[in-house]
């Protein structure tokens, strides 16, 4: 997904995220109607279509599978008439429909970032108000870099809303939701000099003790 970001600025033009959540109909035909859009949408303004979690959108197909397997059908058809460039991101290629890769040019595998491209990750995703955080710390837990930009967020928008400095603190008990999310382990992040704090935070204690 970041990768895709970074092409579109690279090439100045704009960004289309097809999101499964966002066309998901129970209603016969709908999704087909909404996934249409999207792809007529991103063809016109000669933007950058992103198939974010393609797994979701290009399981592999079977007979059991009924209209799930018609909207696999429709977005294959979709990726064969679709005048643009397409970049579909999954973490589950094994999930995904045989027929997809017929239909891309090319396909790149990101390995996990090392511990120095993870700092600036972190660094960058956290920005300002990094200034209290330990990047070379948190930098030693082995997470991808959309797990990093997850964190981030939330780290941030946590401090936030408690009307708190964004700390050390803060961005680990963040990963660990984040690796929780992501159905990971978490035993990396609890680090001994901060585990307590961390503890408060995920349980919602008294933020006092994190000063």
């Amino acid at each position: 997904s970041m990768c895709a970001e970074a092409l579109a600025t690279a090439l100045d033009c704009p960004l289309v995220r097809l999101d499964l959540s966002n066309v998901l109909s129970k209603w016969l035909g709908e999704t087909e109607k909404f996934i249409g859009q999207i792809f007529d949408l991103a063809e016109a303004a000669g933007a950058i279509l992103v198939l974010d979690e393609a797994e979701a959108l290009l399981k592999q197909r079977s007979g059991n599978q009924g209209g799930s397997s018609t909207g696999v059908a429709y977005i294959l058809t979709r990726l064969d008439r679709y005048k643009g460039l397409l970049v579909a991101t999954t973490n589950r290629v094994e999930d995904l429909d045989e027929a997809f890769f017929r239909r891309f040019d090319d396909y790149v595998v990101f390995p996990t970032p090392d511990k120095d491209t993870r700092r600036l990750l972190w660094q960058k995703m956290l920005g300002d108000s990094a200034q209290k955080v330990d990047l070379d710390l948190i930098a030693q837990t082995s997470v991808t870099g959309g797990l990093i930009r997850g964190a981030a967020i939330r780290a941030r928008a946590w401090a936030y809303g408690l009307d708190k400095t964004l700390s050390t603190p803060f961005v680990l008990a963040a990963l660990a939701r984040e690796l929780e999310k992501n159905n990971k382990n978490t035993k990396e992040v609890y680090v001994p000099e901060y585990r307590k704090q961390i503890k408060i935070l995920l349980n919602g204690g008294d933020l006092s003790k994190i000063e």
